[in-house]
């Protein structure tokens, strides 16, 4: 023992950059490792989209130009972006789909699932008097940012679970949410709500609304379409529904007519058409309105109208636009009406209204194809009459004005 204290004392000098050395070695293998495991564990869960099919697809490219590649793929994700039915320039870039929301007296938990296509802030459930806190992106801590009092995370392209947690005494009556959010799961003290309220403003409503009530569960629908005659045939249908009671979901059967295909969904209800042609709605009491446009891409001469399911209503009214220009026919069939003692829309009520119950079949009878050159010969007569000063006659001037179409 004596021997090594010697030793270590004439060697001192040498010892310590050589422990200096093993010291510096093992913090930077140390960090390594654990920034390896971070860039790990962030792949895994932050899948951005791929930007070819092929992976060698850089090697292809000149050194000289790779330097311009995040120029040239600035906008990938934009493109590929969801955009409306009618405006590819009208896109969603950020695309929160779906959220688990668990609450009960002391606290409660989320997570939003998000696709996100550019850079941007992400509104996440909670408000100022309701903050979330440990907040996580894909398992990774990230701040939490007032926007317009609401919290927020700054993202980039990709898709991420954003989990978080509430702490309160007492539960609040509602908890604001992200726009445009697609599916809500929520639990209430471990309870599934099976239709959570999410009123006009976002707000999802925690508590139900206990207040007494005698409202029956009623439902009064009322059905218009308009027909254009035009190419292709288009159908608009128009439904509106009168509902009270509590929050349900119904299913109406028959809303496109045979042969049409859905064109268009519209309406302030969560609603989902099928192929078959049903229709599910999610009630709440109100007065809402569902437009759906649908077209035919083939000849139509005659449509009937499906039997009634209920509690789809046994009558209709129709309208028809004509489209003279393409071809020219008479409606019959069906008992025409005064559409000015009818609910219809204001832009329909100037045209021809049609009163229809199941079976009934509106017939297209074609009179003439292509543009009218041989229309019959107008003539308009305007008569003035001047009553006699003596009572005993009448002096008459007349005005014919006309239009030659053939000889």
């Amino acid at each position: 023992m004596t021997k090594l204290i010697n030793w270590i004392r004439a060697y001192k000098k040498y010892l310590a950059p050589f422990i200096t050395i093993l010291l510096t070695l093992f913090i930077t293998t140390l960090l390594y490792t654990t920034t390896t495991a971070h860039a790990a564990l962030s792949k895994q869960y932050s899948k951005k989209p791929k930007t070819s099919l092929k992976n060698n697809w850089q090697e292809k490219i000149p050194a000289i130009l790779k330097k311009w590649i995040p120029w040239i793929l600035r906008d990938y994700n934009k493109k590929n972006a969801p955009f409306s039915y009618n405006n590819f320039n009208d896109k969603t870039y950020i695309l929160p789909y779906k959220l688990n929301l668990s609450v009960n007296d002391k606290n409660g938990k989320f997570i939003l699932k998000v696709k996100i296509y550019k850079k941007g802030w992400v509104i996440i459930p909670g408000n100022a008097k309701c903050w979330p806190q440990q907040v996580k992106s894909n398992y990774l801590p990230v701040p939490v940012i007032p926007k317009g009092n609401l919290p927020a995370v700054y993202l980039y392209p990709g898709d991420y679970q954003i989990n978080g947690e509430f702490n309160w005494q007492n539960p609040p009556e509602a908890l604001k949410l992200p726009q445009n959010l697609g599916l809500i799961n929520l639990k209430v003290n471990g309870e599934k709500v099976p239709h959570p309220n999410l009123d006009k403003q976002g707000r999802l409503w925690i508590k139900q609304k206990t207040a007494k009530t005698t409202d029956a569960d009623t439902l009064d629908i009322k059905v218009f379409r308009h027909i254009t005659d035009d190419i292709p045939f288009m159908l608009d249908t128009k439904i509106m529904l009168n509902v009270s009671g509590k929050n349900r979901e119904i299913i109406l059967d028959n809303v496109l007519l045979p042969n049409f295909i859905a064109l268009k969904l519209a309406g302030r209800l969560p609603v989902r058409l099928e192929d078959n042609g049903s229709l599910y709605i999610k009630l709440r009491p109100g007065k809402w309105i569902i437009d759906i446009s649908s077209y035919c891409n083939k000849p139509v001469y005659s449509l009937t109208l499906p039997p009634a399911i209920p509690p789809w209503p046994k009558e209709e009214i129709w309208v028809f636009n004509a489209k003279n220009n393409l071809r020219t026919v008479n409606i019959e069939g069906v008992p025409s009406i005064d559409s000015r003692q009818t609910e219809l829309p204001r832009k329909w009520s100037r045209l021809p209204a049609y009163y229809l119950k199941p079976d009934d079949e509106l017939k297209l009878i074609e009179k003439k194809r292509g543009d009218d050159k041989t229309q019959p010969n107008m003539l308009n007569l305007s008569r003035n009459i001047w009553l006699d000063f003596d009572g005993a006659g009448y002096t008459i001037a007349d005005t014919i004005t006309g239009r030659i179409n053939n000889n």
